[in-house]
């Protein structure tokens, strides 16, 4: 892999936003138009430590929207971004490890985002907020800004606006450097870790071992189901807000394993997530709602 960096540092890049000292992650590939939304979004939230990671294009077919993205990254202005460029198509499970490991070389966190995963406007407050609190609480091994949707119902007899599952979140979500060395890349590995230990592989959704299998067999391009089986392995615990400040725009057939479904759409917030609970809570019915998207 080839690697080009834009250093930032220049003070005098400020914008409007809340600064995010937390350093934020986008892996991107060949979807321009997604692209612009995403980093639109990130501007607005204030973030200035900037870290884009660009995956090389597969050939011809792509090589177009490939350029595109690095001249829309190249046009950034609102801070200077760290630019990590493939000049080989790495495929979407390779360049996410990559770039969570380079940036947690560098920092105790990071927050990742993929170029479907487009920020609301208190993204950046929520993230911050979790990566703070919850830093010494080792059962908790990481934040996402995505939920399923969650019934008002549900809502008006729960009292904090997060709430924690075993499942790791993987749209527009951060972890610690502590809990990512956890990580246990080979999915063969990991399986079989939590065979021994008698662990219930299917506590987030039945869905994890139809994908790990997936990875096993087909060899398929997704690096999720060996983080949350590594989630599960440490007894781990994510981070979800009870309304989403992300919200998917790769549900439309453009993207390498989505094609076109409306069943992940959620109501954005349009308020900050303020009320944390100092520590893991637990609700029946909030684990129940999440477990029937999840099966």
């Amino acid at each position: 892999m080839v690697c080009t960096f834009k250093q930032a540092q220049n003070d005098s890049l400020k914008n409007s936003g809340a600064e995010m000292k937390h350093p934020v992650v986008l892996v991107t590939y060949a979807r321009p138009q997604h692209l612009k939304q995403v980093l639109s979004a990130l501007r607005q939230n204030g973030v200035e430590l900037l870290y884009v990671f660009i995956d090389g294009s597969k050939g011809r077919a792509d090589a177009q929207r490939v350029q595109d993205v690095h001249h829309i990254v190249a046009g950034i202005q609102w801070t200077v971004p760290n630019i990590v460029a493939s000049s080989t198509n790495l495929g979407l499970a390779t360049s996410v490890t990559k770039a969570v490991d380079h940036v947690l070389a560098r920092h105790e966190t990071v927050i990742l985002l993929e170029d479907d995963c487009v920020p609301g406007p208190y993204f950046s407050a929520y993230m911050e907020a979790c990566l703070d609190l919850y830093r010494d609480d080792l059962d908790i091994m990481g934040v996402t800004g995505y939920t399923i949707p969650v019934p008002q119902t549900i809502r008006d007899c729960y009292s904090w606006d997060v709430y924690f599952s075993p499942r790791a979140g993987s749209w527009g979500w951060g972890t610690w450097r502590r809990a990512w060395d956890l990580h246990i890349r080979d999915i063969a590995d990991v399986l079989q870790r939590t065979h021994d230990k008698g662990i219930d592989n299917t506590q987030g959704g039945t869905d994890v071992v139809t994908y790990a299998n997936q990875v096993l067999r087909d060899g398929r391009d997704i690096w999720t189901p060996s983080w949350i089986l590594s989630v599960y392995l440490a007894g781990g615990q994510y981070v979800y807000p009870t309304v989403s400040h992300i919200r998917n725009i790769g549900w439309d057939g453009s993207g390498a394993h989505c094609g076109k479904s409306e069943r992940y759409a959620t109501p954005m917030a349009d308020t900050p997530s303020t009320r944390f609970p100092p520590g893991l809570v637990y609700d029946q019915a909030v684990v129940d709602n999440f477990r029937k998207y999840y099966k």
